[in-house]
């Protein structure tokens, strides 16, 4: 398979599922069994597969287990500790990251890194962006000020590499790492579907296709793949694989080395090589590319009403902090931080592109992200007409807040309520 003359190397497969977390075609409640019960199914093979690892990504996945698989915990516990299954994922989930503020991007990775921290005694190294259809300059900013080791993504690689250092404006910068597609050596009969052993003709295609690695993944020893069967994806139909498959394949191909890995095992050997100085990364500044999905569909509505609560949020905070300095206001850190949870579930990738069904975002039965919206709405605006309240008192003046941090000089519409007209203005 190797080229003549070429180092020997080891492929890191790195197995996952990928569904949603709020929903994408069916509601809520029906989206987080299903996931979970793939998460599950991947676990099980970890049991009875030594040679088996998987990644693990979203921690209301993790609350799922905790909720109706309970007597699996200290199992899933044992896996992480093993090194078999890793939280992929620093971030509380995998979000859009196109249309919110900043500071809905640096609470899903304090929120999540804090969740993983409090419960499960560590720190997720990864951010784990893997569906996501462009990133903006500063995302090396957030992921590093967290301080966390890499992003993995697949699209728009604005390089030629499958590995780079992506560098932010401010300087700061984190490993990139890009493999194309989160669920490769899928397809029919492949490593992930096939029930039946590898046919000579499948061996020689994963053969191709680690050789087209070596020419955009740069370690000299080191490649990695993000593999599995599309979205949803179970670990190989053919319950005696991975184990089987790496023994058929070191026959055949003695010097490539290929294994099932977290995405640690990767990092590690590719950060390895660098410090030996056996493997040079480039550097980039800048934007990926986006896609034309990175909003999905026109759904303003949504859109719209998510950017609304973000300002409303903001405006909530920065009353309180204002009233509990000066006015004795008891800050509602815990509401805050229920209304917080609540926009990053809706920064779910279908939530917020708007490519879910209907039963996602309006459905009597199930929480959805209208019930998310309206909550933020109604707590943001009482806190802050509560904290607006404690600092100007009792009377009959009209009091107005200015969110933002500088002086406002464009006119604005008050509407006053009856019976009331316009007086002194003190800005």
């Amino acid at each position: 398979m190797a080229a003549a003359g070429a180092e020997p190397v080891t492929l890191h497969i790195v197995p996952n599922t990928h569904g949603t977390v709020a929903g994408w075609l069916v509601d809520f409640d029906t989206e987080r069994n299903y996931v979970l019960n793939n998460y599950l199914a991947h676990l099980d093979r970890v049991k009875t597969d030594e040679t088996y690892r998987f990644a693990w990504s979203e921690a209301p996945n993790v609350i799922s287990l905790m909720q109706f698989a309970p007597e699996r915990l200290t199992e899933l516990r044992q896996r992480v500790s093993e090194k078999r299954v890793e939280f992929a994922n620093g971030f509380l989930l995998e979000p859009d990251i196109n249309l919110s503020g900043g500071e809905a991007l640096v609470q899903a990775g304090v929120l999540g890194l804090g969740w993983y921290q409090q419960m499960c005694g560590l720190r997720p190294r990864h951010c784990w962006m893997i569906d996501i259809t462009g990133g903006h300059r500063q995302m090396p900013q957030i992921v590093s000020g967290l301080g966390m080791d890499s992003v993995f993504f697949n699209r728009n690689n604005p390089t030629d590499a499958g590995a780079f250092w992506w560098v932010a404006p401010d300087g700061s910068r984190t490993l990139a790492l890009v493999n194309r597609t989160y669920s490769e050596f899928g397809g029919e009969n492949s490593l992930f579907t096939s029930r039946e052993p590898l046919a000579d003709d499948a061996f020689k295609a994963i053969a191709r296709i680690i050789e087209a690695k070596r020419k955009y993944q740069p370690g000299k020893g080191v490649l990695f793949s993000l593999a599995g069967a599309g979205d949803y994806s179970l670990p190989p139909a053919r319950e005696s694989y991975p184990a089987e498959f790496l023994r058929e394949w070191t026959r055949r191909y003695p010097d490539t080395n290929v294994r099932f890995s977290i995405p640690s095992d990767y990092v590690d050997a590719l950060l390895g090589e660098v410090k030996a100085g056996g493997t040079t990364l480039q550097e980039y500044a800048g934007d990926t590319g986006y896609g034309w999905d990175s909003f999905w569909m026109n759904m303003p509505e949504v859109k719209q009403y998510y950017r609304k609560n973000e300002h409303r949020l903001h405006a909530a905070e920065g009353l309180a902090t204002v009233a509990s300095l000066k006015a004795g206001f008891a800050y509602p850190a815990q509401t805050f931080y229920d209304s917080w949870i609540n926009m990053l579930m809706n920064m779910d990738r279908n939530t917020l592109w708007g490519a879910a069904a209907c039963v996602v975002f309006k459905d009597l039965e199930h929480w959805e992200a209208w019930d998310r919206f309206a909550a933020v709405e109604e707590r943001s605006g009482a806190t802050a007409s509560d904290a607006l309240r404690a600092l100007v008192g009792e009377g009959e003046a009209l009091s107005m807040f200015n969110p933002l941090n500088w002086r406002r000089e464009d006119p604005l519409l008050v509407t006053l309520p009856a019976g009331r007209g316009g007086g002194r203005s003190d800005v």
